[in-house]
């Protein structure tokens, strides 16, 4: 549940970012340069040359190639830990897993940079979850994960929660008969109505607007964030009077202003002894007892951004995900019917799948980890940043350096797959159909910041998957082209696309 800029915004800024930016630029490196030990011989990753001050700005900002694209091309060519700059800040790319497991358990690498727009609309710094560090992070996540993986919220099981979403999909798409439809908007707004209901207790209505514009708001705002966050977390660029930062922080205020509202609610009618249904009634609890259980972090600013990070991390990624899927699926009939025989053989048609039915379909859980595999909705894991001076794979990084694992390059590589361009779910299989999750490229991430919404996203992915392909013949219309390129923004979402649903035998629960 992992960061992304458009290249129309940096094109369209370029002029403002030279001229206005060229002083706080010198300033700010000159203030942050580390100063040399002629002592030591460092041996920094190798990677490609850039120009003084600005480094590969120009180069990642003008290519012609999508970002990720670009990252993974300088894999090929400076091998399995290289490295790049913007703005004087090393950004290190790992492209060998064994490296990134070592990395990334080092408390070293645990750190993230600031999310600059947050902080600047809050007026201080450290906050949340997913851009935070130290002691006020580790109590943040440790509540958030003992919440996120309850089996219940208040009187609600998420697996109801996720399912019920998923039942109204399937109406919709048996009453339009194997008309075609674009699934985007089904697919957002499900998965916003699963995390805004996890958070907030409330499910909304598809047609509720403002449901829509906080939608609209969050896929706006992972658009024109930056790949993988390289540009919107550098501490240089993100602090730029320019056009795009001032954007990103109204749609930060917009989004938050929402959850305040929420928040407001929940205070009217606050009862510490209660049960509590939904993530703020337990955050507010929480605070509620801070004081007893001496936890420094948890006041009204925290608990805001939690929820921010909550409702983003838990939105984009997975809908992006889903969306691929439903296309691969479509795309590959075959794979799509080993899948219905598997789940008919053992669920049948008088009712839905659940999560206790998944270890019992080890064709499904291959599919679903071949389609993460296929296209990665995030090529590019958002960076860690180093706290300390330290060793990455044989080379010497600063602190300060940001450190980013290319899932691309694990997800298409010919050294880990064969045939990396050919849909084969049964490469997840052993040779007794047993599903091998180990062999997955870490589409969640690794170590302490693995994404502490992992078990929900998998659950969504379980569910919506085996609803639609119980209870459908999921098919491009004729004459369509393929259509891998996507958009990159936080995630790599597919462009827009039409399928048809053509209803099995499967009945309504």
């Amino acid at each position: 549940m992992a960061q992304v800029m458009s290249t129309d915004f940096l094109t369209h800024n370029l002029s403002t970012l030279l001229t206005t930016g060229l002083t706080i630029i010198l300033v700010v490196l000159f203030s942050l340069r580390r100063k040399n030990d002629s002592s030591k011989k460092l041996t920094h990753p190798p990677g490609p040359s850039g120009i003084p001050v600005l480094g590969n700005l120009l180069t990642v900002a003008f290519s012609k190639l999508p970002q990720h694209e670009l990252i993974n091309g300088w894999s090929k060519k400076y091998g399995d830990v290289f490295w790049f700059k913007i703005f004087g800040t090393g950004v290190v790319i790992i492209n060998d897993k064994e490296v990134m497991q070592k990395t990334f358990q080092n408390t070293d690498v645990c750190d993230r940079a600031p999310f600059f727009a947050s902080d600047y609309v809050l007026g201080r710094e450290n906050n949340g979850i997913a851009f935070a560090n130290g002691g006020s992070w580790k109590e943040q996540r440790k509540f958030f994960v003992s919440i996120f993986r309850k089996v219940d919220i208040g009187v609600s099981r998420l697996e109801d929660i996720v399912g019920g979403q998923v039942k109204n999909i399937v109406t919709q798409v048996k009453n339009l008969k194997g008309e075609k439809f674009d699934p985007a908007i089904m697919v957002n707004m499900s998965i916003a109505n699963i995390i805004t209901r996890i958070i907030t207790g409330v499910t909304y209505d598809w047609e509720d607007k403002a449901f829509q514009d906080i939608v609209a708001y969050s896929g706006k705002l992972f658009d024109i964030s930056g790949p993988a966050g390289l540009f919107s977390l550098n501490p240089v660029f993100a602090r730029l009077p320019l056009p795009v930062n001032f954007e990103i922080r109204r749609l930060c205020r917009t989004i938050m202003d929402f959850i305040q509202v929420s928040i407001d609610e929940h205070r009217k009618n606050f009862d510490p002894n209660a049960p509590v249904k939904d993530f703020i009634g337990s955050y507010l609890k929480e605070m509620a007892s801070a004081d007893a259980n001496n936890l420094k972090s948890f006041d009204d600013t925290n608990m805001i951004v939690s929820c921010f990070d909550a409702l983003l991390g838990g939105w984009e990624t997975v809908a992006s995900t889903l969306r691929w899927t439903i296309y691969l699926l479509s795309k590959h009939p075959e794979a799509q019917g080993r899948m219905r025989q598997e789940i008919h053989d053992l669920v049948g048609d008088e009712r839905f799948p659940t999560i206790a039915d998944r270890q019992y379909l080890p064709l499904v859980e291959a599919t679903i980890a071949e389609c993460m595999r296929f296209i990665p909705a995030v090529p590019i894991h958002l960076p860690h940043v180093t706290s300390q001076d330290c060793n990455i794979g044989g080379f010497d990084v600063p602190k300060g350096s940001a450190v980013a694992a290319n899932l691309l390059h694990f997800a298409k590589s010919p050294m880990f797959w064969e045939d990396p361009e050919v849909f084969r779910p049964e490469r997840f299989l052993d040779d007794a159909g047993n599903f091998m999750r180990g062999l997955e490229p870490v589409p969640f991430g690794y170590g302490k910041r693995q994404c502490p919404g992992e078990l929900l996203a998998r659950m969504e992915m379980f569910i919506f998957t085996t609803f639609l392909v119980q209870n459908f013949e999921l098919k491009l219309p004729a004459g369509i082209k393929d259509d891998l390129q996507g958009v990159l923004g936080l995630t790599w979402r597919p462009n827009h696309y039409f399928i048809e649903g053509h209803p099995t035998n499967a009945n309504e629960e």
